[in-house]
């Protein structure tokens, strides 16, 4: 018997049945498109409606990322030319505790965090150089944090359009997952509508894309109970 697709597929696989499947209807005309218009198209007038607004939503995004990349790529360089005034501070040495005392694991800890949360990095970077207590780089120390925050904070204001924006976006996605869901229901109920004017399963998924379910997977082994036989 042929399957009407999962309410839990993907919803542009369901919306893509419900158009094939009012289009089929459509031509086969009578009962059948009069029954396809009534159970689908509502539920499609939605859906038009919900992509325009899931596709906007996906533009603000990239657009949004985009200038706040454009801010990261400066704040790196700003991080990497502080720390390299700090090394020539301390005299180029090799290896420096005073600023693995500051940096940690390295500059990447900072340019490379999450974009969305660099700019809590950066201001913990900013508190550990506040507390630097070797000797060379107290002069410049306070010039120097204060710098890294003024980078945290123009980081933060750069990154703050692009968690609305993703708030929008899973708005969105979340109404266009719903009308998807209204078009499975117009489908299963079109599969009942067609079933009452008599069709056979095959005329019906004629018309209704069917989707089988897929097999479940048998036990390992090839024996009963999953074990494999030992020809004995």
């Amino acid at each position: 018997m042929g399957e009407v697709i999962r309410a839990t597929a993907d919803p542009e696989e369901i919306v893509k049945d419900a158009r094939h499947a009012l289009r089929k209807a459509t031509d086969r005309g009578g009962e059948v498109a009069a029954a396809a218009k009534l159970r689908l198209e509502g539920p499609l007038t939605g859906v038009a409606a919900a992509e325009t607004e899931k596709n906007r939503a996906h533009e603000v995004v990239e657009a949004a990322i985009s200038a706040a990349l454009a801010i990261d790529t400066q704040e790196d360089v700003m991080l990497g030319t502080t720390r390299d005034e700090m090394h020539n501070t301390l005299g180029r040495p090799a290896s420096s505790p005073a600023l693995t005392a500051i940096f940690g694991g390295g500059l990447r800890t900072f340019t490379e965090a999450p974009l969305l949360d660099q700019h809590i990095f950066m201001s913990v970077l900013a508190t550990r150089i506040d507390a630097a207590d070797a000797a060379p780089l107290q002069a410049r120390k306070v010039e120097w944090a204060q710098r890294v925050r003024d980078g945290a904070d123009r980081h933060h204001r750069a990154t703050e359009p692009v968690r609305e924006a993703e708030a929008l976006e899973t708005v969105a996605l979340a109404g266009h997952r719903a009308v998807a869901r209204s078009c499975h229901v117009g489908l299963t109920r079109l599969k009942r509508d067609l079933k009452s004017l008599e069709m056979t399963e095959a005329q019906i998924h004629e018309i209704i894309p069917d989707r089988p379910r897929p097999e479940p997977k048998g036990p390992a082994g090839g024996g009963p109970g999953g074990e494999a036989s030992s020809g004995a």
